[in-house]
């Protein structure tokens, strides 16, 4: 009897039943094969299921299909009632239009009416010439090519451009190879030191050195106007040519606002002369609520502080994180940056060099004193 057949019998009685599956050379497909009780055995409405065997079909063992043609592999699978799929890649070993291999191992037990994959060999494949790496790419990708991209500095060929292939044109790509390209850089140019010359000079050094640059500007009290206070390179730094330096030059000294505090101290000194009290009530009044940079009073005059390039030699080799924060935390800690606040800040995530400078504060950059701004330098750690 058909499962159909045997769903509607065993509902239409009001009896309960499981269903599994099993292959048989006896029975047909979708057949019922076996059953839990016999046939005639009496059964009561709504009682425990029966369990009914449905067969699969006959068992079908897979065969071996590697290096057979398409005509014998798609012949055995008509006649095992079976589904057919085709997929076609190279391959350096197996010989155009036959089987590379299948979805399913030899001896894999089927039953009629399952799908079988096969891979058609297309031949070998073999390498092209490429007019540039982005032809390169389209063509990997297409034929699922593995590669690795390389990178070398090169006297002859321009930034960008291919200087060599592992595999050479017309060579076969054998399975599982995988291509090594390699990438020019262009030439290899090391970082001059414009520091300390005027802008003029250090663009026409760096034009001849043929390193591309911006300029920026910042005033400074301790560097002259149009002279270079830092650059964004280190000097001896290895680069290539489509490498931009940032030099950052003086604009000279910060115009600042000049106060009159004449008012302030007459009142300072009339609240002392006429009352001594009053004058040492303020004074505990000082000591017990210090003033904060966030809340200026009139001891403190806003103005401005300059960062020197002493912070390029602090740079310049930086020995480890802590080396560099000492030595950071001594120059910040002079007087004339007593009404700044400054946090050096490490950042271990950016996996730069220990105690290389990453954001921040930079020589050249005007800092205002007595306003409760904080200033941040990062480092990395």
């Amino acid at each position: 009897m058909s499962k159909f057949r045997t769903m509607f019998y065993l509902k239409q009685n009001h009896i309960n039943y499981e269903f599994d599956e099993g292959t048989s050379s006896k029975y047909d497909k979708d057949t019922v094969m076996k059953m839990s009780v016999d046939a005639g055995t009496k059964i009561k409405i709504n009682s425990d299921p029966i369990k009914i065997t449905i067969s699969r079909g006959k068992e079908i063992k897979m065969i071996d299909v590697k290096n057979k043609t398409i005509n014998e592999v798609t012949k055995w699978v008509v006649s095992n009632r079976l589904k057919i799929k085709i997929e076609d890649q190279y391959d350096d070993s197996i010989d155009k239009n036959h089987i590379i291999k299948a979805d399913k191992n030899k001896d894999d037990i089927l039953v009629s009416g399952d799908t079988v994959t096969i891979y058609v060999s297309l031949g070998k494949l073999k390498m092209e010439n490429f007019d540039n790496i982005n032809d390169f790419y389209s063509w990997a990708s297409k034929y699922n090519i593995e590669y690795v991209v390389e990178s070398q500095f090169s006297d002859s060929v321009d930034a960008g451009q291919v200087i060599s292939y592992s595999v050479k044109s017309g060579d076969t790509i054998k399975n599982g190879d995988i291509i090594t390209v390699t990438v020019s850089l262009g030439k290899k140019i090391k970082m001059i030191d414009v520091t300390n010359m005027t802008k003029n000079k250090a663009t026409k050094e760096l034009k001849n050195a043929g390193i591309k640059y911006n300029i920026t500007y910042k005033s400074s009290d301790s560097v002259e106007e149009d002279v270079v206070i830092s650059q964004s390179i280190r000097a001896g730094s290895e680069i290539d040519s489509n490498t931009t330096v940032t030099i950052v030059v003086s604009s000279g000294k910060a115009k600042t606002e000049s106060r009159n505090n004449n008012t302030g101290n007459n009142n300072n000194n009339n609240n002392s002369g006429n009352n001594g009290n009053n004058s040492s009530s303020n004074n505990n009044s000082s000591t017990t609520n210090p003033t904060t940079p966030s809340t200026p009073t009139n001891t403190c005059t806003p103005g401005t502080v300059t960062v020197g390039g002493e912070l390029n030699n602090i740079f310049s080799n930086p020995e480890s994180y802590n080396s560099v924060y000492s030595q950071l935390s001594a120059y910040f800690n002079k007087s004339q940056f007593d009404n700044v606040t400054i946090k050096i800040i490490g950042d271990s995530t950016s996996g730069a060099t220990p105690g290389s400078f990453i954001s921040g504060i930079m020589p050249g950059d005007v800092l205002e004193t007595c306003t409760g701004k904080t200033y941040t330098i990062t480092i990395a750690k």
